[in-house]
């Protein structure tokens, strides 16, 4: 099935409307990148499916499901939102941390089975984290952090993943290896992403929006032209088979 978002509009407040009329489908194995301008409404999308945000109008199915009726844990189950920004204790070790994701299938005081640990092994694996199993969250470095992150996500054991700039404040060699790391997953992958290129280079799918509203959806090629990027984000790009070229459009 899939996740589909039908008419929805929202507001933190119950007045104020962040998204107006979002209509979007999101099916099993899709690779979306989530573009847009700052206030554009793009992690308002994600805190709507954790159900942090109001719903004025229209609803989020998750596999045929609202969310209006499924609980905060039946939720987890589905889809794993990771937000950019998180708390979390700097002195726990990885992990501790990274089992955190098996929270949604454990009983009230429950502790992880052998399963769980199965899956927390994988996860950390999967990530090329093993090795900073014992490691402080405090200790790591952007790059390990946000494997690390990701492997909290694995964890959880959801097919839909929604994940918030992954790729901030790393340098080009950490961004290229949690891109990669996404496009293996088996998983269904959501990213809001800043970087134009990589959404090119990695993504599917697009979804850009601008003022809380969706300006264009769909495949890489029928989304990325030169008038969209001029009218959207002011700016000039040309495509190559590999990446595209961006230049500001200056005023003469």
């Amino acid at each position: 099935m899939g996740i589909e978002f039908r008419d929805l509009t929202v507001s933190y407040d119950g007045s104020k409307t962040i998204l107006e009329g979002i209509n979007w489908e999101i099916k099993k194995g899709d690779f979306w990148a989530v573009i847009g301008p700052n206030g554009a409404g793009k992690s308002t999308i994600f805190r709507t499916i954790l159900k942090r945000t109001i719903i004025m109008r229209g609803d989020v199915l998750i596999d045929g499901h609202s969310i209006k009726r499924l609980k905060i844990g039946d939720i987890a189950r589905r889809a794993a939102v990771l937000l950019q920004t998180e708390m979390y204790d700097r002195s726990m070790k990885v992990g501790d941390y990274v089992a955190l994701g098996r929270f949604p299938y454990l009983k009230l005081l429950g502790r992880a089975g052998k399963v769980d640990r199965e899956i927390i092994h994988d996860a950390l694996e999967k990530t090329n984290s093993l090795v900073l199993k014992d490691r402080l969250i405090g200790e790591l470095s952007s790059g390990e952090l946000q494997r690390v992150r990701i492997a909290r996500v694995l964890a959880q054991g959801s097919e839909y993943i929604f994940l918030d700039e992954p790729t901030a404040h790393l340098d080009y060699e950490h961004k290229f290896e949690i891109m990669e790391l996404l496009k293996k997953l088996k998983r269904t992958v959501v990213c809001i992403l800043h970087d134009f290129d990589f959404a090119f280079r990695y993504a599917r799918k697009i979804l850009v929006l601008s003022e809380g509203k969706i300006e264009a959806q769909g495949d890489i090629e029928s989304v990325f032209n030169a008038e969209l990027f001029r009218r959207v984000f002011r700016v000039r790009i040309s495509r190559s088979d590999s990446h595209i070229h961006i230049d500001p459009l200056l005023q003469g």
